[in-house]
C-alpha cells in the first residue's frame, strides 16, 4: 500500500511540475548571426543595408482570425452557422531607427511561416549593426501568432516558450532566412533585375 501511495504522489507531483518546467519562458532574447564580413566603411555597409531592408525585410498587418464568438463546437458540427472574429494587428513604419554615427539600424520585422500544419506570423525588432568591413544581425522582441485558432479564441501575438510550440529550432530558421537575404545583399550590393 505504501508503494502505491508513493506512486501515486509521484505521479501527480509530475503532473503538475512537467507543464511549468516544459513551458518556462527560457526562451532566447536575442537570435543573433555571426559577423559577416563585407567590403566598405561602416557608413558603405550602412547605405546598402538600408537599401537592403527596403528590398528583403517587410512589416506587414496580419489578419487573425478564430470562431469562437457565440460558436459552440456541437452548433458547428451540426452545420449552424457561427460568427467567428477577426482581428488585424501590424503593419507601420519598417524602420524604427537609423543612426550612422552608432552604426545601426533598427527595424520592424513580419515574416509568415507554417509549422505542425498551422500558419503563424511571427514579428520581430531586426538589428543590423556595421563596423568597417563587417557586420552582423539580430532578432530581439520576438512574438508570434497563430494566423486561425479555429474554435478557440485567438489571442493574438505571443512570446515563444522554450518548449512549447512552434520549436525554438523553427525560430532560428525562420529568421536565419530573412537574415542571410539581408546579409548577401549588403556583401553583393542591392542588385537591380530587369
Amino acid at each position: 500500500m505504501n508503494n502505491f501511495k508513493i506512486t501515486f504522489l509521484i505521479i501527480l507531483t509530475g503532473v503538475f511540475i512537467f507543464p511549468l518546467l516544459a513551458f518556462s519562458s527560457d526562451f532566447p532574447e536575442k537570435i543573433e548571426s555571426k559577423v559577416y564580413e563585407a567590403q566598405g566603411t561602416r557608413e558603405e555597409l550602412m547605405k546598402k543595408a538600408e537599401n537592403c531592408f527596403l528590398l528583403h525585410v517587410v512589416n506587414e498587418e496580419v489578419l487573425l482570425t478564430d470562431a469562437s464568438q457565440g460558436a459552440k463546437f456541437l452548433d458547428a458540427a451540426a452545420g449552424e452557422q457561427t460568427k467567428g472574429t477577426s482581428l488585424t494587428i501590424g503593419g507601420g513604419d519598417l524602420f524604427v531607427n537609423i543612426s550612422a554615427e552608432e552604426g545601426r539600424i533598427i527595424a520592424n520585422n513580419t515574416l509568415d511561416f507554417r509549422s505542425t500544419l498551422v500558419n503563424y506570423q511571427t514579428k520581430t525588432r531586426m538589428t543590423f549593426i556595421a563596423k568597417d568591413g563587417r557586420f552582423k544581425i539580430h532578432h530581439t522582441h520576438i512574438k508570434y501568432a497563430q494566423k486561425s485558432t479555429g474554435y478557440t479564441a485567438n489571442t493574438g501575438y505571443r512570446v515563444p516558450k522554450k518548449n512549447g510550440y512552434p520549436k525554438e529550432k523553427v525560430f532560428v530558421k525562420v529568421l536565419g532566412k530573412v537574415t542571410e537575404k539581408v546579409a548577401k545583399c549588403v556583401q553583393k550590393g542591392p542588385e537591380e533585375e530587369w
